[in-house]
């Protein structure tokens, strides 16, 4: 499912036609490292994924998925935001430009974005996580 080869992920990221964009996801790659000290891994594609943890429905059926990561899309960026945080509304007001999905926000640029703010969602979305799965 998932690969850890570090001239893959250049690759992905080297392959982002938008300047900006790229800058941005190399930025980023950085970013997420140094919060969750984990090396990158490439998940379904073109997700660049830290860290992992099980899940398991109550079917008994599991798996395995990232504890946060990003991926470059058409018109944004898409980080994902696994975990339920607490006061989220309070937090991602201030973070600044984004749209939100089910499990990810879509930044256009980190210009736009208090990076700040974005490692306080990203570090209790990963808590959350390793909280509900012991991880």
């Amino acid at each position: 499912m998932d690969r850890d080869e570090p001239a893959e992920i250049t690759e992905i990221l080297m392959g982002i036609d938008d300047d900006q964009k790229r800058k941005d996801c190399f930025a980023l790659l950085k970013f997420f490292t140094d919060i969750t000290k984990e090396a990158p891994k490439i998940w379904n594609g073109n997700i660049i994924g830290f860290g992992k943890y099980t899940y398991k429905y109550e079917s008994g059926r599991q798996g395995e998925w990232f504890l946060t990561g990003f991926a470059a899309r058409k018109n944004a960026i898409a980080v994902y935001v696994i975990g339920d945080i607490e006061n989220k509304g309070s937090i991602l007001k201030a973070l600044g430009t984004y749209k939100e999905g089910s499990s990810c926000l879509y930044l256009k640029s980190l210009a736009n974005t208090d990076m700040e703010k974005l490692r306080t969602v990203l570090q209790k979305s990963i808590v959350d996580i390793k909280a509900r799965y012991r991880s």
